[in-house]
């Protein structure tokens, strides 16, 4: 499992609204679940499609992700591809799974980008959105 950042940005709405919610939480053990560890195999599957150019389709039956016992369906390499499709299609600079530090503003404060497109004086920051079981939005 990767590092996690105790202010992580995916925690920003909640420790951002509610300070108090990091002290009461940080001794909490990380908890995985089935929907977590397959976004994670996604996520994989996503930089792998990016970094080699290549479809998700090509690894459908396949076991190339570090959790060897994940067989690529249709269904993941489908949802996959869309995000590959959606960000090979944005022109400019692109980046995978790229550590992005903001302790400058945040005491001990990092977090990984899925992409990140330099486009002249635009940056995108694509999140891969994937999963099943708990449902997460994508606002803004």
């Amino acid at each position: 499992m990767s590092a996690h950042s105790e202010l992580g940005p995916s925690g920003a709405h909640r420790w951002l609204n509610c300070p108090g919610s990091y002290a009461a939480t940080k001794d909490l053990p990380e908890e995985t679940s089935e929907f977590a560890e397959e976004g994670t195999d996604a996520h994989e599957l996503a930089e792998i499609c990016l970094t080699q150019k290549r479809t998700a389709r090509a690894f459908i039956g396949q076991t190339p992700l570090i959790n060897k016992e994940r067989v690529i369906d249709e269904d993941m390499a489908y949802y996959v591809q869309q995000y590959v499709d959606y960000v090979r299609a944005i022109p400019g600079d692109q980046e995978y799974e790229q550590l992005v530090d903001y302790s400058q503003w945040v005491p001990g404060g990092f977090g990984t980008a899925d992409a990140i497109v330099i486009d002249g004086d635009t940056i995108h920051i694509i999140d891969l959105k994937y999963g099943k079981g708990v449902e997460v939005h994508a606002d803004r």
